[in-house]
């Protein structure tokens, strides 16, 4: 069980299998497949017999959920047998209680090598070949455009199961926007001419800009530039911690400064640099 209410949860499977046309299923926090709507594709049910005891879906779709859960929002990944799913996770107090998952679809036209590669990897019986090709060619195509706006509305179902859970995985979708701009940030520095030295091409114009960002109280602007000044600090001190914490320090009390000058609570302001000091 999920919730309280699982019917709540058929309900919402249902509405997304007859608002979409897509497959959707629901699992636990082990990865067990509990309840769906919509037909069980006949490759899934092919490929899991052929498996038997080995059968790597379960854990597959608890990794995905997990995922989902780790980043606040939904993940699109390929399952072993090839196919593409995505999942949104179901946290109840924090907790980790499954995953809607939509699919199985295909987003192209299917190649015979994927057959092939699958009887491999799996060490199926080459004489499932036919009947392989047979049921992955009734497996539906969707455009990979299409299938992110899926994944999307599956994102929406998932939470509005956990209305008073949904802020945790909006701040998590916003942490992980965030580091992925860092990251964009680290990258682009590393694509920079290393023949001079970092501070050759410190950003020292971008400073002057977070200032006026702060002192004008534009908390969005502030934050799409301190973003990219922290990835140019995290690259260029390497791995040297005591460098890292410098340059971020460097920067707290220029935000601290500029935020005093700009009308902001002089006590308020110091103590919460005292505290994450």
């Amino acid at each position: 069980m999920i919730l309280q209410d699982d019917n709540i949860i058929r309900e919402y499977l249902k509405m997304y299998y007859i608002s979409t046309g897509i497959a959707s299923f629901a699992t636990d926090d082990k990865g067990e497949s509990l309840y769906s709507e919509g037909p069980v594709s006949m490759y899934c049910q092919k490929f899991k017999e052929l498996s038997g005891n080995n059968c790597p879906c379960k854990s597959a779709h608890l990794k995905a959920g997990r995922q989902s859960e780790k980043i606040g929002d939904g993940y699109i990944y390929s399952c072993p047998g090839g196919l593409i799913h995505w999942t949104a996770s179901i946290i109840v107090k924090g907790l980790y209680m499954g995953a809607l998952v939509g699919g199985p679809v295909q987003m192209c036209e299917p190649d015979g090598l994927l057959i092939d590669d699958i009887i491999r990897i799996n060490d199926f019986d080459v004489q499932n070949r036919g009947i392989l090709h047979a049921y992955i060619n009734a497996v539906p195509i969707v455009e990979p455009e299409r299938v992110r706006y899926l994944s999307n509305m599956l994102y929406v179902v998932a939470k509005a199961l956990i209305s008073e859970e949904s802020g945790i995985l909006s701040e998590r979708k916003k942490f992980y926007q965030e580091q992925a701009k860092i990251n964009e940030s680290i990258q682009y520095v590393k694509d920079l001419d290393y023949s001079e030295h970092i501070s050759k091409y410190y950003p020292i114009d971008l400073e002057d800009e977070l200032m006026s960002k702060v002192k004008s109280g534009d908390k969005k602007g502030a934050k799409i530039i301190l973003n990219e000044l922290l990835g140019y600090a995290l690259f260029s001190s390497g791995n040297n911690f005591e460098i890292t914490k410098a340059k971020v320090l460097e920067l707290m009390i220029m935000l601290s400064r500029a935020a005093v000058e700009g009308g902001g609570n002089l006590e308020m302001i110091f103590g919460l640099k005292l505290r994450y000091l």
